[in-house]
């Protein structure tokens, strides 16, 4: 070990005094003048006076910047440059004024003058001015200043006030190390000790401060790369003392390869613990040829050799489809607590980057201050993506970081599954899979949580999105906006009622919805709550699709040009109103409900006929699971029927006028619910079509997956209780309504639902006015009951232009549609063919045709073991005894 070696003492004191700080002489003259100096915003402006400086207590923050002279980085390289000795003694009377009201012997007037990093930055400082007054050969101030050098380098050398193997250790030790090299005024052997005891302990942390894969274990990005650079300047430092070490080498190649893998696409750092948002390194020279190509978003540098990687031990995966651009798809999953340090309460959180942007984020710090608000909103569960029980966050740290881990993984260049799992919820276990499936950058990323517990909890799930991203919430998912541009979709699947909100910008009772762009600074954003109770194991599947969505965009976002609305009780509930053209005249309310259409595309029916009214129109979806629920009920919950029935009770208490006519109007599935809903309010009129009153039998063999939506199940107990909702005194009590009826008799829902049903509420008396028509199968219903709607209830003409109006935008119900079951995996079709007729198909793969299926009674067919693609079905309806042949596509169906 060479301690005179004059290439060490040259990169230190470049480290010291060379200045990387914008406008550094500006700020040193407006500070000497007297002047308010501008540092950090979140800090504030402050003005040349020791006693506001570090005079008086300060929260950590500040008084971390203020004590460690922080405020003074760069002002050694303006005095050499400039040879500024009044600016070198208003430095020096600052450090003295320090020392004056902070002596050694006692605490201080502020609890953050000897804490512990505070006094390793302060030091550095004063090394800093000290060489600036050598250069300047200053006689009168220097032997001040290193005699509180001295002092200082004797504190951080004492066992007692070292911080022990953390980062606060680590920046007092590179202080002592500092300290030895260029003190040559102090005694060679002293500093030799000095020397020793901080080389000893640098070497003993960096061992211990990286996992055995090179992650650095105070869980966040930033202090990984802050600690790789120190690394990497003790490297060469130790070069210069002539020391070698192999182990610290190879240490520092595997900090080269997480810092590549953890970078995201667009060069920046995910937001995870304390790393802040939009985090962005400024040292991307600092490693090897492939951290710079991936610090540089791809501008410098070598590609690295895959895509992606699994550092298991440590907690972290990270699925990247390329390397080719800033759109390429990032998602990292943690199962980590390596340390107490920069920890938050984030276990199995993950982060989703597609298409030049952060999707699924979290919020970062806000600052160290824990007493503030935002500060512990930060640090807790609620505001990163994981799942809170009994409404507490977990703490940040405790005992337990050896229960939280990654438990199986499976990450090559063709499969990413990984699980983990965390023992830190209070009487519940959490584990979480992840798998990533399809093509690049249109993948489907599958969150599996399961929860393992004895007892009844209430849970909630978050997902918080980058700042400028809007949700459109749906009964089981979400869609995510950037402006009119969908950019994600998510559909959760579980055997219990959940029910979603969002929160933005919230601050009480709790704050909530946010993310800190810098320290101190906020912003609001939206976040995703899944609200659920389970008595015992749950398990939830979330399905992220970054392509093929789930949902058809109707863009019900707030850029939409319809104006989608929002009402919330038990539920959430999405509608569109259509307000009178001439509120001056007579006009009805009008209450609209949708007819069964394929999985996913949620839409209203019979606006543009309603369109040539002056009514008072209230078009409701049923997005409710993957297609529909009848506007009643998940897994037996009503809480949906509940909702619905509040807004309609809301709405008519304020905005109906005495005497005014309230209907109630849907076809299908919307004229089941329309009579449902209609009977519980008095007086109203009940206009439909063709309906479904044996809910379950109809459901059983078209659409499994809206009995096992509704009811939990597809046994015959779980089609009994959908079909006795009709037929139950709850739902079918007169109120003084008027129901009118219309269906055709080669309809089979004539038969099976409307003439049984019928028979039933005359029998309670109930008074329905039934419309046959001869002929008419339910795929032709649409047409003569668009004629009733408008004459019945809004008093037109039947040879009126209006009654010929054209289908709408958005339309009725194909005749033919199809579906993909996820749980079965079967692709689906049905005809609306019912009666005397006979239905065929066709599926189609892209523009091939793959099979045929011949006429037959039933009206549905359905296949499995359907590769990956585009598919849609043809299907042919004929009639009985004319031989009338119809025929229909469905919209294309993707599977994944």
């Amino acid at each position: 070990m060479n301690i005179n070696n004059p290439e060490a003492l040259f990169l230190i004191t470049d480290e010291l005094v060379v200045s990387s700080i914008a406008k550094t002489e500006d700020r040193i003259r407006e500070f000497f003048n007297g002047n308010r100096m501008e540092i950090p915003s979140s800090y504030g402006p402050v003005k040349n006076n020791p006693e506001i400086l570090w005079g008086s207590e300060l929260d950590r923050t500040r008084g971390r910047y203020f004590h460690g002279m922080l405020f003074m980085h760069g002002w050694a390289d303006y005095i050499i440059k400039n040879i500024d000795y009044s600016a070198y003694k208003e430095a020096a009377k600052l450090i003295f004024s320090w020392r004056k009201l902070n002596p050694v012997v006692e605490l201080g007037a502020s609890s953050m003058a000897y804490h512990d990093e505070t006094t390793a930055q302060r030091l550095n400082t004063i090394m800093s001015i000290i060489l600036a007054g050598v250069k300047l050969n200053d006689k009168d101030s220097l032997q001040e200043l290193k005699k509180i050098a001295l002092e200082t380098s004797d504190l951080l050398a004492s066992t007692e006030f070292h911080a022990g193997l953390n980062n606060h250790g680590m920046f007092q030790d590179i202080s002592l190390r500092n300290y030895a090299v260029i003190a040559r005024w102090d005694n060679d052997q002293k500093r030799s000790d000095k020397l020793s005891i901080a080389l000893d302990r640098l070497e003993e942390y960096f061992i211990h401060a990286f996992t055995d894969e090179g992650v650095h274990i105070e869980n966040t990005p930033t202090y990984h790369v802050l600690v790789s650079r120190n690394l990497h300047s003790h490297l060469k430092i130790l070069a210069a003392l002539e020391i070698e070490s192999e182990t610290l080498i190879e240490l520092y190649k595997d900090a080269a390869n997480y810092a590549t893998y953890i970078t995201m696409p667009n060069g920046k750092f995910p937001p995870i613990s304390d790393t802040t948002v939009g985090a962005r390194t400024s040292n991307q020279r600092i490693f090897d040829e492939y951290f710079l190509y991936a610090s540089s978003a791809g501008k410098l540098g070598k590609v690295p050799d895959q895509n992606s990687a699994l550092f298991r031990k440590s907690g972290y995966a990270i699925y990247r489809s390329d390397w080719a651009s800033v759109d390429a798809t990032y998602l990292l999953f943690q199962a980590a607590y390596n340390d107490n340090y920069h920890k938050h309460s984030d276990d199995l959180s993950l982060i989703l980057y597609s298409a030049g942007q952060e999707i699924i984020t979290e919020s970062g710090p806000f600052s160290y201050n824990y007493a503030d608000p935002y500060s512990r909103y930060a640090y807790s569960q609620f505001s990163h993506n994981s799942i809170v029980v009994d409404g507490r966050s977990i703490p940040r740290t405790d005992d337990k970081k050896s229960s939280v881990l990654i438990t199986e993984s499976q990450v090559t260049e063709s499969k990413f599954e990984v699980t983990g799992v965390t023992g830190r919820l209070r009487g519940v276990g959490h584990t979480r899979t992840v798998k990533v499936t399809g093509p690049v950058r249109q993948e489907t990323i599958t969150v599996i949580d399961y929860l393992d517990s004895d007892e009844s909890h209430n849970y909630e799930q978050f997902w918080h999105l980058a700042p400028g991203l809007e949700a459109v919430i749906h009964g089981n998912g979400f869609e995510v906006f950037k402006g009119s541009d969908k950019i994600l979709d998510a559909f959760i699947e579980t055997d219990f009622p959940i029910k979603i909100s969002k929160k933005i910008g919230q601050t009480k009772p709790t704050v909530a919805g946010w993310s800190f762009p810098k320290f101190g600074n906020k912003v609001p954003s939206e976040t995703i709550c899944v609200t659920f109770n389970a008595s015992s194991n749950a398990e939830l599947k979330t399905r992220f699709e970054l392509n093929s969505f789930s949902y058809v965009n109707r863009e019900l976002h707030s850029k939409s040009s319809l104006h989608w609305q929002v009402a919330s009780s038990a539920r959430r509930l999405n509608y569109l109103e259509i307000k009178p053209k001439y509120p001056n005249e007579e006009y009805p309310l009008v209450f609209v409900f949708s007819a069964m259409a394929p999985v996913g595309n949620f839409s209203f029916n019979y606006k543009n006929t309603l369109d040539n009214s002056n009514a008072h129109v209230f078009y409701i979806l049923d997005d409710f699971g993957d297609q529909g629920s009848y506007y009643l009920q998940e897994k037996g919950d009503l809480s949906i029927f509940q909702t619905v029935q509040d807004f309609i009770h809301n709405r008519i208490k304020n905005l109906a006028k005495t005497g005014q006519s309230i209907i109630f109007a849907g076809s299908s599935k919307g004229g089941t619910a329309a009579i449902i809903h209609g009977l519980r309010v008095p007086n109203s009129k009940i206009i439909v079509g063709a309906p479904q009153t044996k809910i379950g039998s109809f459901l059983k063999k078209p659409h499994p997956n809206v009995l096992r939506y509704m009811t939990g199940g597809e046994t015959q107990a779980h089609v009994a209780q959908l079909d006795s909702l009709m037929y139950s005194p709850e739902f079918t009590t007169s109120r003084n309504s008027e129901i009118s009826i219309i269906v055709g008799k080669s309809d089979h829902h004539y038969k099976n639902h409307v003439l049984p049903w019928v028979e039933y509420a005359t029998s309670r008396g109930i008074e329905v006015e039934l419309i046959s028509l001869d002929g008419t199968p339910h795929s032709e219903i649409g047409k003569p009951y668009r004629r009733m709607l408008l004459d019945k209830v809004l008093g037109l003409s039947e040879s009126g232009s209006q009654i010929e109006s054209p289908i709408e935008l958005w339309t009725e119900p194909k005749s033919v549609v199809a579906w993909f079951d996820r749980v079965s995996k079967r692709l689906f079709a049905s005809t609306a063919a019912f009666g005397n007729t006979e239905s065929s198909f066709r599926l189609y793969r892209n523009e091939s045709l793959i099979d045929s299926v011949k006429y037959q009674e039933d009206n549905f067919s359905s296949w499995a073991g359907l590769p990956s693609g585009r598919y849609r079905v043809r299907g042919f309806i004929r009639s009985f005894p004319d031989k009338k042949v119809s025929a229909e596509t469905s919209d294309w169906i993707d599977i994944p």
